[in-house]
């Protein structure tokens, strides 16, 4: 499991490179070049992850605003989610299916099962789907995604 997470998070670090291919296909001197520093990016990202995985069913608020959107859906019959936590969702590879893409603007609830990591510090999502400015909020960083509503 600690294989895969590794193995996500590295192709996530190099989908950040801003390229349609990863450099390290190019050639062999960039493939060194890019473990040495993939490794330490590796290394910052996991620091700032909390140290449990969890895998956890979550929903879709579907809020005007540049709040966190998704809360765990054990508490969707509270009202109006008062008090319940809200947190952004990201894939940690560009190969996963981005939760924050799947939502048609009409049909709810939207729900998703979701294996990763939350962060340690509350930060803004590198994926923006809002006009607003995000607020600062957890981030749950996951490797693993099931649409379970709507099929």
């Amino acid at each position: 499991m600690k294989a895969l997470l590794i193995i996500s998070i590295v192709n996530f670090v190099i989908a950040c490179g801003g390229t349609d291919k990863p450099s390290y296909v190019q050639n062999k001197d960039t493939l060194a070049i890019a473990r040495k520093d993939t490794v330490k990016i590796i290394d910052s990202l996991r620091s700032g992850l909390s140290e449990k995985e969890n895998t956890i069913t979550v929903s879709y608020a579907a809020i005007a605003c540049g709040c966190p959107q998704w809360f765990e859906t054990k508490f969707k019959d509270i009202a109006f989610l008062e008090g319940v936590g809200k947190f952004y969702v990201e894939p940690i590879s560009k190969d996963l299916i981005d939760a924050n893409t799947i939502w048609d603007g009409e049909h709810l609830p939207l729900t998703i099962k979701v294996t990763g990591r939350f962060s340690k510090e509350k930060g803004i999502p590198r994926n923006r789907f809002t006009k607003e400015i995000p607020e600062e909020a957890q981030v749950f960083w996951y490797d693993k995604i099931k649409v379970i509503s709507p099929e």
